[in-house]
């Protein structure tokens, strides 16, 4: 019944290939003629009839209630997607999409899923490129979309150490990399998609060189760690492990001692500011001896004492014994 050539366990995977997740997801309906309205994974939306207009549905309505002139309007207004082209390799569409953070483009729908199901653990989930801040959105193009999404890039080998350059998007804003070191690039200047391997080594050079420490003034005199002065984006300053202390202005960062810095420092995180002496070792408790009981001496058995034989007496002479006797 369950495991047999026409058993269950067989219609039920011969039903599974026969299903189109895309079309158990849609709802047809004659008053939305042309349009259709889909059930994804993060609800319910409306498709244009070339299928590159869609729009959310507002949460609180049902498809059911839903007229066409609502679809229209929502489309109209330009929805918060539309499908930019089919990406070249992949042959999956392109989406330009509204997120919580900002514009971005996918690769490929998330409606893969038939409603109500979730996706496997481990899944791969659809690639995505944020876009970068101030990108007009009928600028993206198919073109732009698909090197977006081909991010990181390498920009190149850097001539001293042959490792490779790239450049990215990132949380706050598009940046080129060699290594460690990360460099911003400039807003309006600067287009991560096309900036050259001459301008990023630029770049990451300053970079560089703002993370090397203006002075050293030496070590601080409780930790041992070193104190630097470095420049930085709002003006000098003091570094001590985790700790930065801004220099006053009135302060020449040049002319700054060790115990000046080591004052700023402590004024910033209340360490105290003079070596901490070492606290006197605690002679080890010493634990009581444990006192063995003395070994008991086996106690001799003394021999049992021997009964003395008791003597028989004799019996008493009387008269009718002294007769019997004559």
């Amino acid at each position: 019944f369950f495991n047999g050539a026409d058993g269950l366990d067989a219609q039920v995977a011969a039903g599974n290939d026969a299903i189109d997740p895309r079309e158990i997801s849609t709802i047809r309906h004659a008053k939305w003629d042309p349009y259709i309205v889909r059930v994804g994974r993060y609800g319910p939306y409306a498709v244009g009839p070339d299928e590159e207009k869609r729009g959310s549905l507002p949460p609180d309505a049902a498809p059911a209630d839903v007229t066409r002139e609502d679809i229209e309007a929502l489309l109209d207004a330009g929805g918060d997607e539309r499908v930019v082209g089919i990406h070249p390799e992949a042959g999956l569409p392109i989406l330009l999409k509204q997120g919580p953070y900002g514009p971005y483009v996918q690769l490929g729908d998330d409606e893969e899923l038939p409603p109500g199901t979730k996706a496997a653990k481990g899944a791969p989930k659809p690639k995505r490129a944020s876009l970068a801040k101030g990108t007009p959105l009928d600028a993206v193009d198919l073109t732009m979309a698909v090197d977006l999404l081909r991010l990181p890039r390498t920009v190149g080998e850097h001539p001293e150490t042959g490792k490779p350059i790239l450049a990215n998007l990132g949380r706050f804003g598009p940046y080129v990399q060699h290594e460690r070191t990360f460099a911003s690039l400039k807003a309006g200047e600067d287009d991560v998609l096309t900036v050259t391997l001459e301008r990023a080594l630029d770049l990451i050079a300053n970079k560089a060189r703002k993370n090397e420490p203006l002075r050293r003034l030496g070590d601080h005199p409780v930790t041992g760690s070193p104190v630097e002065v470095f420049e930085g984006r709002y003006g000098a300053y003091v570094k001590h492990e985790k700790t930065n202390a801004t220099i006053p202005k009135e302060i020449d960062k040049d002319a700054l001692t060790l115990d000046e810095a080591v004052m700023l420092i402590t004024e910033k995180d209340g360490a105290p500011a003079t070596p901490k002496k070492a606290a006197a070792k605690k002679p080890a408790a010493k634990k009581p001896a444990v006192k063995k009981s003395a070994a008991k001496k086996p106690v001799a058995k003394k021999p049992a004492a021997r009964k003395a034989p008791v003597k028989k007496t004799a019996p008493e002479a009387t008269p009718s014994r002294l007769r019997n006797a004559s």
